[in-house]
């Protein structure tokens, strides 16, 4: 599985790996997927509207 996530310019990259880290563990944890490729990117990205916005629509909890 690949996808792209939008990260706030500010974080550090050690925080971005730990999101990563987390999205992983959700992967694996609810729907078995082993292997995913991440991209990140920053808010100045056009997406062209066609993102999953996970402050609206997951709210982390399993």
């Amino acid at each position: 599985m690949s996808s792209h996530i939008e990260v706030d310019g500010s974080i550090t990259v050690r925080e971005t790996m730990n999101i990563i880290r987390n999205i992983e563990q959700v992967l694996e944890k609810k729907f078995q997927i082993g292997h995913v490729t991440i991209q990140v990117e920053d808010q100045q990205h056009d997406h062209g509207g066609e993102m999953f916005d996970i402050d609206k629509n997951w709210n982390g909890k399993e």
